[in-house]
């Protein structure tokens, strides 16, 4: 179902949901972050006639895997790059977009996407 379907509905709820992830995804991000460089893992909306909770009937959840920051200035010409207010895990500012993979979803695709799963920046 896509999301524009969505977007004409007075009816329908949306929140932002931190989505469960598949063991494979999992285990990317733990060797990426083993070599000190940052993951995030994308929010996903949720809409409360979407059938699969943990997607939101995407059928897939991203991880975005960084190359360079927290830096203050985006600095990286013809690079990706994307902004986080900080955390526990990773400072406040601008990080540099390495790639970004799509998962299935662990809950009603299983698996892992076969095609095109891996946009490079």
């Amino acid at each position: 179902m896509a999301i524009d379907q969505f977007q004409d509905s007075e009816t329908v709820e949306q929140a932002l949901f931190m989505p469960y992830l598949p063991e494979d995804a999992k285990e990317q991000m733990r060797n990426w972050m083993a070599k000190g460089l940052t993951v995030f893992q994308s929010v996903v909306p949720q809409f409360s006639n979407a059938v699969c909770k943990n997607c939101g009937d995407l059928d897939v959840v991203y991880v975005t895997f960084c190359k360079a920051g927290p830096i203050q200035t985006p600095r990286y010409s013809g690079s990706a790059i994307c902004w986080f207010d900080g955390g526990p895990r990773q400072g406040k500012g601008w990080y540099v977009v390495d790639h970004t993979t799509a998962f299935k979803c662990p809950h009603c695709s299983g698996g892992r996407v076969e095609v095109d799963d891996q946009i490079p920046f």
